[in-house]
């Protein structure tokens, strides 16, 4: 039995410590030493130690009145640790006699004591952690009667679970009274022009025990409509049923409105189908529309503070940007056509607005920028001016050729000049065919669409030319050379454009035999991308000046044009792909065409 009661002793979560006469520590179990931080060996035989000083008269009187028989129970004290912090505690004192070796233990009644104790035993609970959560609750109850918004609390366990509970924040919110809330399901600020979907979100949330928020349009006491932002949450027992339903009530109207206007501006910018982008005063971008995603390859989350020169295409001069900014930011509005670079390197053109923005003081805190892509149109006119000179001058004038010819073979017979006439009606009659064949290619080639994930390999694509051009330029000495890989956002267009290089240095060469280079450069890093060059270079006369200008200038005028259709092919594809087409002097004589399309990103 005193091994069983030993080991109780040991065990239970409460401190027993016995003192005897002179408040000397006789006994001193685990739980002691686990509340107060001191060993039992530390104590025994010692003073009780756990007394604060301000307190000890007060326990020493205490213990006194034990010792004379009086039991005391579930007094409250903040005790003192070994480490000198302090412990809040409930304890419990009781006289605990001896028995001596002439008392008959048969002959005492349960309770009876001897005249004086000989030992006190005090039992110690820790109830530090209650008092903390008691104080957590108290702070937590006055923070939800006080909250700014409406608090309530609904009894799941009865039918159509009535509120129980409802803070000042929902009263002020909702013009009703406690009184006239509680006992009431929190449908009763419903009303006529309450949308039916999050009510149903809500009720079927509430039905399956889950979490839900809802933005519906609720009506005071008054009458007046507010737009509620509601969230309820499931409360559940130690059984996982669901016992209480907690709610939260935020007034929205204000940013409900504000949210409706800015989601039609939004509307209205987004599908204007012009790109709108909104930068700080520093060009930090802060907001994007749809059509500059669509437009730039850039997602609202990439481009969304990075700095407009992120589509920097390198096309324009430090001049020029500077005098955009010195506009800006003096006030005034800024219009220019500009090139600008996409994310996956293709240049495109646009026609572009810059405005400010100001405050109510006349401050510049943003600019406003938009743009509206020319790329397609600009080809577009260019294709039908270039076509339209063809077809009104140069095959007019080759059609004078032949009628001028054939009135002269009218007019003579069967000799030699006859002949030679003849022969001229056949090679005008070829050229007019040629450069008919020429509108049909090209008009060909841009009929379909250009696709954004395109990609050719210009070593084989070189590689599959190499016979074809051996073949149909026998008398042609021709040097190809590629690198191991180089993949090109283009497609078959690319060919063409190329098969046009070559046939334009072989056809017009002055030199016997004609000598032709075509080079591909391997993918290299620029300020403005990363770029594939393929160089067509020859022997020939070289390209008049005017041809490179009206070329790389991209537009023709009355007096100044083209003589020809090739370099504009070769303009047009490099163009579709976002790439480019320049023109230098060879050496020693000749031309070099060189074809610059943007690398593969993948």
């Amino acid at each position: 039995m005193t091994e069983r009661l030993t080991t109780l002793v040991e065990t239970v979560p409460i401190a027993l410590i016995t003192l005897d006469q002179e408040g000397e520590v006789e006994a001193w179990n685990q739980a002691a030493e686990s509340i107060f931080g001191y060993e039992q060996r530390e104590v025994l035989g010692d003073t009780f130690p756990v007394i604060p000083d301000e307190e000890q008269a007060a326990f020493d009187e205490l213990l006194q009145q034990v010792e004379s028989g009086r039991t005391v129970t579930r007094e409250e004290a903040e005790w003192q640790r070994y480490d000198g912090s302090r412990v809040a505690v409930q304890f419990w004192a009781s006289p605990l006699q001896d028995h001596h070796e002439h008392d008959e233990p048969a002959t005492r009644t349960p309770g009876e004591r001897g005249d004086g104790a000989e030992h006190a035993i005090v039992a110690v609970e820790d109830v530090s952690s209650q008092q903390e959560r008691q104080e957590e609750l108290e702070l937590l109850h006055r923070a939800i009667d006080e909250a700014p918004v409406g608090v309530t609390i609904a009894d799941a366990t009865q039918d159509d679970n009535p509120l129980t509970y409802v803070n000042d924040g929902f009263q002020e919110l909702t013009g009703y009274t406690e009184d006239e809330i509680l006992g009431r399901n929190c449908r009763f600020l419903q009303g006529e022009k309450t949308a039916a979907e999050p009510v149903a979100e809500m009720r079927e949330a509430i039905d399956t025990g889950k979490p839900v928020s809802v933005k519906l349009r609720n009506y005071r006491k008054d009458g007046t409509e507010f737009w509620n932002y509601v969230t309820i949450a499931p409360v559940r027992d130690e059984t996982g049923d669901v016992i209480r339903f907690i709610g939260f009530q935020q007034d929205i109207t204000e940013r409900k409105e504000n949210e409706q206007e800015l989601q039609l501006y939004q509307r209205a910018v987004d599908e204007a189908g012009h790109v709108v982008m909104i930068t700080d005063t520093e060009g930090t971008i802060e907001y994007v529309n749809q059509a500059f995603e669509e437009t730039t390859g850039y997602s609202k989350e990439e481009a969304v503070g990075q700095n407009t020169r992120i589509l920097k295409s390198g096309k324009h001069s430090d001049t020029f940007y500077e005098e955009l900014w010195e506009t800006i930011t003096a006030g005034d509005v800024w219009e220019a056509t500009l090139v600008n670079q996409r994310k996956d390197g293709r240049l495109y053109q646009v026609e572009q607005t810059i405005a400010p923005i100001t405050d109510t003081d006349g401050e510049i805190t943003h600019f406003v920028g938009i743009e509206s892509e020319i790329t397609e149109r600009r080809l577009r006119e260019q294709r039908l001016s270039v076509l339209n000179r063809v077809l009104r001058h140069n095959i007019r004038n080759a059609m004078n050729v032949v009628r001028g010819n054939a009135e002269t073979l009218a007019e003579t017979l069967g000799d030699k000049d006859q002949q030679e006439q003849a022969a001229a009606i056949r090679n005008r009659a070829n050229e007019l065919l040629e450069l008919t064949e020429h509108a049909r290619k090209i008009r060909d080639l841009f009929n379909r669409e250009t696709e954004d994930d395109a990609t050719c390999d210009v070593n084989a694509l070189l590689t599959g030319l190499r016979d074809e051009f051996h073949d149909e330029y026998p008398e042609a000495e021709l040097t190809i050379t590629t690198p191991e890989s180089a993949l090109v956002q283009a497609d078959d267009r690319l060919a063409t454009a190329i098969r046009e290089a070559v046939d334009n240095a072989v056809t017009h060469s002055d030199q016997t035999p004609p000598e032709v280079t075509l080079t591909a450069t391997p993918p290299e890093r620029t300020e403005t991308g990363e770029w594939v060059d393929i160089l067509i270079a020859d022997n020939g006369p070289g390209i008049p000046d005017q041809e490179q200008t009206v070329v790389e200038m991209g537009e023709e005028t009355p007096l100044t044009h083209s003589s020809g259709i090739g370099l504009w092919l070769i303009h047009w594809v490099a163009v579709s792909f976002g790439g480019e087409v320049t023109i230098r002097e060879n050496s020693p004589r000749g031309s070099i065409v060189t074809i610059r399309i943007p690398a593969a990103t993948s």
